[in-house]
């Protein structure tokens, strides 16, 4: 029986007082068995004749739960009588049956010092023959419990974030290195119905209209999913047809996605955009009213003198100046047309000539305010960009930096335009700088400057110019922040600084 805890223990019990009889007179089969069932390097009991006498080995003293050493030698009804219930007909099926009964991860509630515990077990109920009928069951068996409650605890996990996942409003789906779908939650399931059942199946051959040069889809999930790097893009798909805000997250096995639709949000912005685009116009023609009314009464004033002049020369002069206001006057229609002039690709565009042109349009108001302009600008690369929209940007900013300096006299308004790099990623590019010497803005206004509809003008005012600004901006791969102080006391000057700027290449529209 070797050497040991319980090998000791079962050559010193005294089996004479049970149905087995003394240890030496066992039968060979018996021995054999008791020999197997000590030697396993597993938890086994051996349940021995009609009464089940039990032995057992000392791995499985763990399961005994507080019942060793009196389990030993006892009948296993006695010593299992609280679930004899459960596991009785299997061990009368094995023994009078002869039949052998595996159980995989069996509930079987046990007693852990007087207090009931669920436990579970994979056991095997092996008959031992002798003599052509069986004397005794030969039960090795596992305790699984750690397992199964992991599992269940690893469940309701995957239970309570599957809520999680079903109670928000992005769709949600998981791609394994393969780019196979392994999850999708309610709304994900709920978006992409047309394309049927998507668990097992590819990305790519699901959706191949995401597959195309420029791909944000291809572009941002191959980052996620081979360098680890979170991804975001807002793009259209046309089934479902709409626009999307999609974000591509790693994972250890693959990649997970949320999107969501935002094709309502979008149309909202771009009715906004059109709206501002709207008041652009107006508080352009008020502008255009001021720098055209100037020449317009200088040509009058010109032709009438013209009228009356007996003097060739004299009439020529005056022809000659009235012809020099007219051009004036082309100038700035010239001006405010490529202002406005819509492009579906983008065009190449001198910095100086685009911030140049702006400063033309503004031309009157500036005069009008007593506003000196100090003017710089270096040679630079031209820029692809959308020109309407930048002139928009530039517009918008000059017109606010007018606006904040009133019409004392005393403003002073700093352009610039010059070759630079965007100070977060140094990307090269062109700076724009528009700077004013107003009375600058609170902390409370530059938090909120950017936001729609929020406006310091009044009823004048739409809260969207810097707010479709800032989208231009973006569209454009741009950055456009801004810095502003108020005068306190000791004479600190006041005023604002925003900086404009956009890669040699704008990023096309999706």
């Amino acid at each position: 029986m070797g050497t040991g805890l319980m090998p000791e223990m079962v050559r010193q019990f005294r089996w004479e007082q049970t149905p087995l009889g003394a240890i030496e007179h066992w039968s060979p089969t018996l021995v054999a068995s008791v020999n197997q069932m000590l030697f396993s390097p597993t938890p086994a009991i051996l349940a021995w004749g009609d009464a089940l006498v039990m032995l057992y080995n000392e791995a499985a003293i763990a399961a005994l739960q507080g019942m060793h050493p009196q389990a030993l030698g006892a009948p296993y009804r006695e010593v299992y009588k609280e679930v004899w219930h459960l596991v009785g007909p299997d061990m009368e099926a094995c023994f009078y049956r002869g039949a052998t009964v595996v159980r995989e991860n069996m509930l079987i509630p046990l007693s852990r010092n007087g207090v009931p515990e669920d436990c579970w077990f994979t056991y095997y109920l092996i008959p031992v023959f002798e003599d052509g009928r069986v004397a005794g069951i030969y039960d090795p068996y596992q305790n699984n419990t750690e397992k199964v409650r992991a599992q269940q605890e690893l469940h309701d996990t995957q239970r309570q974030l599957q809520q999680v996942l079903d109670a928000t409003t992005d769709a949600v789906f998981s791609l394994d290195r393969q780019w196979t779908f392994t999850y999708l939650n309610s709304n994900a399931r709920r978006l992409l119905s047309p394309y049927g059942e998507l668990i097992g199946r590819n990305l790519w051959e699901t959706f191949p209209d995401a597959q195309y040069e420029g791909s944000p889809f291809v572009l941002e999930y191959t980052r996620s999913m081979e360098q680890g790097v979170a991804g975001e893009f807002e793009t259209y798909y046309p089934k479902p047809e709409g626009w999307f805000q999609v974000l591509s997250r790693p994972a250890p096995d693959g990649i997970t996605v949320f999107f969501r639709d935002i094709t309502a949000s979008k149309k909202s912005a771009d009715a906004l955009i059109e709206s501002e685009k709207l008041a652009a116009v107006g508080r352009l023609a008020s502008s255009i009213a001021h720098e055209i009314n100037n020449p317009l009464e200088a040509v009058t004033n010109l032709i009438y003198l013209a009228t009356i002049s007996d003097s060739f020369e004299e009439t020529r002069g005056l022809l000659v100046s009235a012809d020099r206001e007219l051009q004036r006057v082309a100038q700035i229609a010239s001006q405010t047309l490529r202002f406005h002039k819509q492009a579906t690709k983008p065009t190449a565009n001198v910095p100086a000539d685009l911030l140049g042109g702006v400063v033309a349009i503004y031309q009157g108001r500036v005069a009008e305010a007593g506003i000196a302009v100090a003017w710089r600008q270096r040679e630079s690369r031209t820029i692809l960009c959308f020109e309407g929209e930048v002139r928009q940007v530039l517009s918008n900013l000059v017109g606010n930096a007018i606006d904040a300096m009133g019409g004392d006299g005393e403003g002073h308004l700093h352009l610039r335009a010059r070759e630079g790099h965007d100070w977060r990623t140094g990307r090269k590019g062109v700076v724009f700088t528009v700077a004013d010497s107003g009375l600058g803005m609170s902390a409370g206004t530059l938090a909120r400057i950017f936001e729609a509809f929020y406006t310091t003008k009044g009823l004048t005012g739409t809260g969207l110019g810097l707010w479709v600004s800032q989208e231009i901006v973006h569209r454009h791969a741009g950055r456009l922040r801004v810095r502003s102080s108020q005068r306190r006391a000791g004479g600190v000057a006041s005023g604002t600084v925003f900086t404009l700027f956009l890669p040699f290449e704008a990023v096309s529209r999706s």
